[in-house]
């Protein structure tokens, strides 16, 4: 995910939009049993002022793992909003390189912020029984519980 601003530049431009698919090096999410599917893409602009290069954009991506209240298959579709400042100038948290940036840390971060830390199989799982653990989606179990108190 790298940008050209020198060929940008050249090219007389003070903005450019752009779009990105790529699939992490890493794991970019702590939920157990989940991973991102698909890819992630990024869609965004390039804003160029002297030795700035501003961006912002948007991050889309699937998440498929286990419902954190009774295991089934669950997947949550996530987009953000993500913005960095570049600069040539030393010291610069995202640097312009060689007049390259590189989008990668800004948008592995806004990915790593923005995963959920559960998924559900629908917005009203009723999840597993605590003593039988049969999945009260499906059916009722014939337990005692506290929810009978």
């Amino acid at each position: 995910m790298i940008i050209d601003v020198n060929k940008l530049r050249q090219q007389g431009k003070t903005e450019s939009e752009f779009s990105f698919a790529f699939t992490p090096g890493r794991q970019l999410t702590d939920l157990p049993n989940a991973d991102i599917v698909g890819g992630v893409n990024v869609n965004g602009k390039v804003y160029l002022t002297g030795k700035k290069a501003t961006v912002e954009g948007v991050v889309s991506f699937v998440i498929e793992g286990e419902c954190s209240r009774c295991l089934s298959p669950a997947r949550a579709e996530v987009q953000a909003e993500f913005s960095a400042e570049y600069s040539s100038e030393a010291g610069a948290e995202f640097p312009i390189r060689s007049g390259l940036i590189d989008l990668t840390d800004p948008v592995e971060e806004t990915v790593v912020i923005n995963s959920p830390m559960i998924i559900y199989c629908r917005e009203d799982c009723r999840g597993v029984c605590p003593v039988c653990g049969a999945n009260l989606n499906v059916s009722e179990c014939k337990c005692k519980t506290n929810r009978e108190v």
